[in-house]
């Protein structure tokens, strides 16, 4: 008897255990179920804050001052200078002789271009035999005698004949005054061609002909006239 209720109370005691466990609030089941303990809510995930962008302050570009640089380019010319002195001799259609003078003439050029620039004086002491000039005669029986000056001006066309030859074709105006009996100034022109011979780099000869158109003012409102052709042999020496 006493057996059968050892066993009946450890029954019971083991069934008050059981009940205990299940109504305690510290029991959790295998799987969660009769778990009353307070939920503990999820962490939450906070999204990570990205820091500021700051954008860098504009930086002003350097200014750059670009200066141009003038290039004087050399043009390759060499300027030429030539002086000749010799005899014109003058062909005049309104005289009976022929009348040879002294000239001096100044060519300048460029070794780039083919033309020259030729300026001259030539002159003579002469006689004018020309009715248009009587009146300046001092005796009724002398013939009118006067200083007669040409300043011809020329621009020159050049052609190179040979390593030494050059050949010029040009013309231009001439400025014609005469003194002593009469004293006028006229203004004429003239056409021509010369050829000019370079023994060495500074010394030549040239020899120059051609047609000149000249004139003053004579007697009675008729001219005094310088026309006619010349032929002028020269000594020349180049700078």
């Amino acid at each position: 008897m006493f057996k059968n209720i050892k066993v009946l109370s450890t029954a019971v005691a083991a069934s008050a255990f059981s009940l205990s466990l299940a109504f305690s609030p510290a029991y959790v089941s295998a799987d969660g179920m009769f778990d009353d303990r307070p939920k503990r809510r999820p962490a939450r995930v906070v999204a990570p804050v990205a820091a500021p962008v700051v954008m860098p302050e504009p930086v002003a570009a350097p200014m750059v001052v670009r200066t141009t640089e003038v290039v004087e380019e050399d043009c390759g010319c060499t300027n030429n200078m030539r002086l000749s002195g010799g005899v014109p001799v003058y062909f005049f259609n309104q005289e009976s002789a022929n009348r040879p003078a002294a000239g001096l003439a100044l060519d300048f050029w460029c070794d780039e271009l083919p033309i020259n620039f030729r300026v001259g004086v030539e002159g003579r002491h002469m006689y004018v035999g020309q009715s248009s000039a009587d009146y300046a005669r001092e005796f009724a029986d002398k013939t009118a005698r006067i200083t007669f000056i040409r300043i011809p001006f020329a621009a020159e066309y050049m052609m190179e004949l040979d390593e030494s030859t050059t050949g010029y074709i040009g013309g231009g105006p001439d400025i014609i005054t005469t003194a002593n009996d009469f004293s006028e100034t006229g203004v004429g022109m003239h056409l021509g061609a010369r050829v000019h011979y370079a023994f060495t780099k500074e010394f030549g000869v040239s020899l120059e002909a051609g047609y000149m158109w000249g004139s003053v003012d004579g007697q009675g409102g008729r001219d005094v006239r310088f026309d006619g052709a010349y032929v002028t042999p020269m000594l020349a020496y180049t700078f």
